[in-house]
């Protein structure tokens, strides 16, 4: 017998093989996905560029004369040409060479000022001192005690009148209201009597003048339109001004008064020292009559430096929002 042969199987029965991928091929795949992520994090950083173009091209237009460029034939600002950011960048900095040089031209004539106001006030001294010096002398040669008496009464009074640094007083409207200087130190800080009892009994015959007349109340003007924070120092409301300079001549254990704003306007120590050796009653007056000299104090940069952490005269800044738009 035959050996008996196994039916064929049909070839659709065949089992389907995958193809085969080659190695090269899988790495091209790979170096295919590896581009896809490059490129879109090339695009992510393009458009993180452009935006910040686009950024510094609009602050350069908003700080140079348009009227000399001619912008609207960009339809957007990163099309600006390089030739055109160079030449604006070179117009702002030789502005701000001009703005420096003219700063140190204002500063120049700022100590002039002061120089001369200085040699002025120091001649007076030296006025006063010969004079002094005469009348004593006058005085040691007299044997009457009533002519000795008038000589130094006139000495006194001659004395009394040489003003240093100081304006003479200006007299107040009617129609205001009234302020105590008293309250508004209350106010600001709490004072016990144990603490402080010169603030509690400011009528008592202990207070030394200094502290009395920095006591006196001041009639405050009736708050209208507030005026600019640009005005300078020197035409600021003058009842404001005597509040403030009543505030900081009373002088605190922290330093925390005429001598810090002395300080932070740029006067020199020995100038301060001078005042403090003077034992001036309102020191203060004398440091906004130098500072007014400068051409850029202004009450915007007297209300920073009232609101400063060294001052932190809280209650005067308040004071000079009311009047004044520094905000």
């Amino acid at each position: 017998m035959s050996a008996r042969r196994s039916p064929r199987r049909p070839e659709s029965a065949k089992p389907l093989q995958k193809p085969k991928i080659s190695r090269k091929e899988e790495e091209l795949t790979k170096e295919n996905q590896r581009l896809k992520v490059t490129i879109d994090y090339m695009q992510d950083e393009n458009t993180k560029l452009k935006e910040k173009l686009e950024k510094i091209a609009d602050r350069l237009i908003n700080n140079v004369d348009k009227s000399e460029y001619n912008f609207k034939v960009y339809k957007s600002l990163s099309d600006i040409s390089v030739e055109e950011f160079t030449a604006m960048i070179s117009d702002i900095t030789s502005k701000k060479e001009k703005k420096g040089e003219h700063y140190l031209e204002s500063r120049i004539e700022e100590v002039e000022t002061r120089l001369t106001q200085m040699s002025g006030e120091f001649a007076k001294l030296i006025q006063l001192k010969m004079r002094l010096e005469n009348g004593l002398e006058d005085i040691e040669n007299c044997y009457c005690i009533e002519t000795t008496r008038q000589k130094a009464r006139s000495l006194k009074t001659h004395s009394a009148n040489t003003q240093i640094f100081i304006q003479p007083p200006k007299y107040e409207d009617q129609n205001k209201t009234k302020l105590t200087l008293l309250e508004e130190i209350l106010s600001e800080e709490t004072v016990t009597e144990d603490e402080n009892p010169l603030v509690i009994s400011p009528s008592t015959n202990r207070l030394p003048q200094s502290v009395t007349m920095n006591l006196e109340p001041i009639l405050m003007p009736r708050k209208f339109v507030k005026l600019p924070a640009d005005t300078h120092v020197k035409d600021i409301l003058p009842e404001l001004k005597q509040l403030i300079i009543q505030t900081l001549s009373l002088q605190k254990g922290n330093g925390s008064d005429w001598r810090m704003f002395a300080e932070r306007i740029g006067l020199s120590e020995t100038l301060i020292n001078q005042w403090k050796l003077m034992k001036l009653n309102q020191p203060m007056r004398n440091v906004l009559n130098v500072w007014s000299n400068s051409p850029g104090a202004t009450v915007r940069l007297l209300h920073r430096h009232l609101v400063s952490p060294q001052l932190k005269s809280v209650m005067l800044a308040k004071r000079v929002t009311e009047y004044y738009n520094v905000d």
